[in-house]
Formats: C-alpha cells, structure tokens, sequence
C-alpha cells in the first residue's frame, strides 16, 4: 500500500515538475518574444505577407465556419423558444448576436486560425529547424525569434479583431437565414432585436479578447516550431503538441479574461 502511495506521488510530482517547467520555458519565449517586437531591425516585407497569410487568407474558413454557426444556433433555439413562451422567437436575433459577440466571434475565430495557421506556423519553423536554416540565420546575426516568430505573432494580432468581427457578422447573417426561412420573421424584425443589444462595450470586450487570443496562438504556435526536434518525425509530433496545446491555452484564457471584463464593469 505505501509503495503504490510513493508511486502516485512520484507521477503527481513529476507531472507537476513538468507542467512548472514547461510554465516557465514558454514564459521566458513569450518575454523573449515582447522584447523583440520593440526592438530594431524590423521585418516590414514577413510582416505584410504575415498579414495576408493570417488576415485575408483566412476569411473563406472563418466566414464559413461562424455564418452556419449562427445558423444551427437558430435552428436550435428558435423553435424552442416559442415551444416555452410563445412569441419569444422573435428575439433570436439579440440571442445569436450576444453569443456570437461574447465568445463564439472570438473563440471560433481562434480555433480556425489554430488550424489552418498556427499549425503552419509550427510545421514551418520546425522544419526549418530541422533543415538547419534557422541554425543559418544565426550565422548571420539574424534572430530567428525577430525574423520568424515576432511577424507571425504581430500579424496576429492585428488581425484577429478584424476576423472575430467579421465572425460575428457572418454568424447574425447566418441567424438571419434561418429566421426569414425557418421562422418566418421578418428581415426588420431581425435586425431591429440584433441593433436592440448591440452595446459599445460588448464590441470593445470582443477586441480585446480577441487581442490576447490572437497573441497566444501566436506564441504557442511559434514555441512549439522553436522547440521542436527529432528533424522531420519532430516536425509532426510538434505541430500536433501545438495544436492541441494552443485549443487548450486558448479555453483557459478565454475564461480568464471574460471573468476580468466583467469583473472591471
């Protein structure tokens, strides 16, 4: 019995060395990273091609994703509203917009960006690494977290509210659909319940959660292409690691900061 006792402590205790370890490994990378990112030269031409790849390449996958959002959301709650208060389906707009404005904006557009640009970014800088090109920026007094990472996080950054806001709006014209064709509501009467809660203060909450969502798969994504190893079997299991890792982070975070938002109100 004690010897099983010492055994789960012994992989409590190592987990728990790990998790602190890996705490303070990416810690030090995101500060390396914030340093970096004030800091002379600046790379204008990754930045730009950083902002097309992340911004305008992936509008088709995050408008898709969040207008049939807003549409199953309809097709679930507007028939069950009226089904417990008849006429309440009328405010299925107001509905669709808060929650598409307070988490499913921001957090779908990080997911999708988690899976068609974080895990690029991963795959990317692991195979350099791999393939020694970023043993080769070192060589010429080039930083690879300056060349590589700081562009990709920036670019991120920039353009994570200008994608959850066009998720929000994809997601109500999806919700629109299904109220005009499903439920029979007038186009008015739908946007009139959408304008109806529509508040300064839940757009500015959306940016700002959408910054620091941005900015974590940015730098999950990046540390784990910095951190991989193994040459090209390494390149798979860390891309892998980094989504798996920036889904979770991202959930985590998200929590914290709509706990503080409504905290500051």
């Amino acid at each position: 019995m004690k010897r099983q006792i010492v055994l789960v402590l012994e992989i409590v205790g190592r987990w728990f060395y790990r998790f602190i370890a890996y705490i303070g490994e990416i810690s030090l990378f995101l500060v390396d990273v914030v340093k970096n990112i004030f800091s002379k030269p600046f790379y204008v031409k990754e930045l730009l091609d950083a902002l097309v790849e992340i911004g305008y390449k992936s509008l088709p996958i995050v408008v898709t994703i969040t207008f049939f959002s807003g549409m199953i959301m309809t097709l679930n709650v507007g028939k069950s509203m009226d089904s417990i208060v008849k006429g309440t389906s009328q405010y299925v707009g107001s509905g669709i917009l808060f929650v598409m404005i307070k988490e499913f904006g921001p957090v779908l557009t990080a997911i999708a960006l988690i899976s068609r640009v974080g895990a690029g970014i991963t795959a990317q800088i692991s195979t350099m690494k791999a393939t020694e090109q970023v043993d080769a920026l070192k060589i010429m007094s080039i930083s690879p977290i300056k060349f590589l990472v700081v562009p990709k996080v920036v670019a991120m950054v920039v353009m994570m509210p200008f994608l959850s806001s066009i998720a929000v709006f994809a997601g109500v014209v999806g919700g629109m659909v299904m109220a005009v064709f499903y439920l029979d509501q007038s186009i008015f009467t739908y946007i009139d319940k959408v304008l109806f809660v529509l508040r300064y203060r839940d757009i500015i909450d959306m940016i700002v959660k959408s910054v620091v969502l941005g900015f974590l798969v940015g730098i999950v994504s990046s540390f784990y292409g910095m951190k991989s190893e193994g040459g090209a079997k390494g390149v798979g299991v860390y891309t892998t690691k980094s989504v798996v890792a920036s889904i979770i982070i991202i959930i985590i975070a998200d929590y914290f900061v709509t706990y503080i938002l409504m905290s500051i109100r």
